[in-house]
């Protein structure tokens, strides 16, 4: 009988055992889970991220493109502009001056 009751008090500690792996197990599968939906969120968080980013990389090149055309032309119509100047300048300095031809022995 003391054999038996060995035996007996053996498979309860083994039972309390498993039941104590089992609470264990069941913890450890309930916080990975949480983890892995977190891990998706932050996933699926740094996706939309990742996509507006790209989108707003594509929108700023095509603004730098179509930029640049326009700074050529500024360049140009600057260029044009200085030129248009320097002839109105040159024209004007003639006419800073007045000249009068009198013709002699012509008084009255």
């Amino acid at each position: 009988m003391r054999a038996l009751h060995a035996e007996l008090d053996q498979a309860h500690a083994e039972r309390d055992q498993a039941r104590t792996d089992l609470v264990r197990a069941r913890a450890e599968a309930a916080t990975a889970t949480a983890s892995a939906i977190r891990a998706e969120d932050t996933a699926e968080t740094l996706r939309a991220a990742l996509g507006r980013a790209t989108a707003d990389t594509a929108r700023a090149e095509g603004a730098l493109a179509a930029l640049r055309p326009e700074v050529l032309l500024d360049t140009e119509d600057r260029a044009a502009l200085r030129m248009l100047l320097r002839l109105t300048r040159r024209q004007t300095a003639v006419l800073d001056r007045v000249y009068a031809l009198l013709l002699r022995g012509q008084r009255k």
